[in-house]
């Protein structure tokens, strides 16, 4: 594993790379897939224990914040993608100049990152977008979400969402002309 600040202070760390966001989108779902498996091995313990309520508490939210930075980081990846193929990319010197002069407010909001370049969702993926939201500003990070009302009581971290956002990182994969060899 490279360390960045060394390459940072070489001059040789790139931050509007979109390979590298696009790296983190993986690593953070994988991360969140593991929590999720861990969320369910704690789930068939006796909820009687404090403890085993933080857990499940702290892996839930934790899985939450992984998958909602994934796809944040996913989208940015698509976007500098876009720029760098567009020359776009080429007027700036960092990830802070694109942010402040070109993404200003949408840099946090997946859906307005993708309306602003024309990327086209369909509705299983601009629902998996608009369900990790408020996690993007909250979950695992604070004890309640901002935003309650925006919450759906039913979040599911397996299943659809599991299977809506792998879809989502190959078909990005396949519009940057990434090669994988596994999700």
């Amino acid at each position: 594993m490279g360390n960045y600040i060394n390459d940072l202070k070489k001059g040789e760390y790139n931050d509007t790379n979109y390979y590298e966001y696009w790296n983190q989108c993986r690593m953070l779902n994988y991360a969140s897939e593991e929590n999720i498996i861990s969320l369910r091995k704690i789930i068939q313990e006796p909820i009687a224990l404090t403890e085993t309520n933080l857990k499940q508490r702290g892996l839930f939210n934790a899985s939450l914040l992984l998958r909602a930075v994934a796809i944040e980081n996913l989208i940015k990846a698509r976007v500098l993608f876009m720029m760098k193929e567009n020359g776009a990319l080429l007027k700036y010197n960092s990830i802070n100049e694109v942010i402040n002069k070109e993404w200003g407010k949408a840099s946090h909001n997946p859906i307005r990152l993708c309306e602003k370049y024309g990327i086209k969702l369909s509705d299983n993926e601009k629902e998996l977008i608009e369900n990790h939201l408020d996690h993007m500003l909250w979950a695992g990070r604070f004890p309640f979400p901002r935003n309650s009302d925006k919450i759906k009581s039913n979040q599911i971290l397996g299943g659809s969402q599991k299977e809506d956002m792998n879809k989502l990182i190959l078909r990005f994969a396949d519009e940057m002309n990434l090669n994988l060899e596994e999700l």
